[in-house]
């Protein structure tokens, strides 16, 4: 849905994934049109965006899941993608450092994605450097994805982390009980990355997208991000269609 929005092959968007109600397919298109979201997306340079709902709710999150989905797997833009699902990690996560779960698995990826660059630019050792990743020292995993965004030299990556909210403290799961400051430190480590990104003349573009934290979550991490997020319509709307809710820039 968001493709085709977009401009992309309807066709090719998330029927086999989400069964999307034209309701929500009306919410993409709404997101689409913000103009902070087509600035992340389209415009050049690197940039931290968090789209999230008014209130986060279950069934407000397989939605924007379905936009990352579909996102991360555009294949016509030059653009190369990780992603990071928190409600499917749930079981990973558990009383682990979610810090080191989440910036290890993006750390992979980010090595499987761009792994001839970074062999060829850098002489990288990425059977080697993977089995250091598993030691899961958290400054280690923080030093070879800046070193892996410092040796590519052009392109863009786009990183996307879905349903943060998930990793709330005091969130109740059955896995365990998740800590604010071991999401708030990955987080201000992707916004110190962009930063570092949008200094350097040359070198990858990075292009962060965050869905669902809770305002006192997003609050808790301390770090400048543009925000959209979906909120009720004032006046006299309809409640249960398109237009009871808009898409509002923070």
């Amino acid at each position: 849905m968001i493709n085709a929005a977009l401009g992309g092959d309807p066709g090719k968007a998330l029927p086999y994934i989400y069964s999307v109600d034209g309701f929500w397919v009306e919410q993409i298109f709404a997101l689409a049109r913000n103009t902070a979201f087509r600035k992340w997306r389209e415009e050049s340079g690197s940039k931290f965006l968090v789209v999230r709902n008014h209130e986060t709710v279950t069934e407000s999150s397989s939605f924007l899941s379905g936009v990352c989905y579909a996102l991360s797997h555009e294949q016509d833009r030059g653009v190369r993608s990780i992603a990071f699902y928190c409600g499917q990690h749930l079981h990973i996560a558990g009383n682990k450092d979610l810090y080191q779960v989440l910036m290890l698995d993006l750390t992979l990826q980010l090595l499987e994605a761009f792994g001839q660059e970074l062999l060829g630019q850098c002489g990288v050792n990425l059977a080697s450097l993977r089995g250091q990743l598993h030691e899961k020292d958290g400054g280690l995993i923080r030093d070879v994805f800046r070193k892996a965004l410092k040796c590519i030299r052009h392109g863009a990556l786009s990183v996307f982390i879905d349903g943060i909210y998930h990793y709330q403290a005091k969130h109740y799961s059955s896995y365990g009980e998740y800590r604010d400051e071991e999401v708030r430190d990955a987080m201000r480590l992707l916004s110190e990355l962009v930063q570092e990104a949008n200094a350097t003349e040359r070198g990858v573009q990075l292009k962060v997208l965050v869905t669902n934290p809770t305002q006192k979550q997003q609050e808790s991490w301390g770090i400048e991000a543009a925000t959209i997020t979906r909120k009720l319509r004032e006046g006299n709307a309809v409640q249960g269609t398109s237009v009871y809710y808009c898409w509002s820039e923070d």
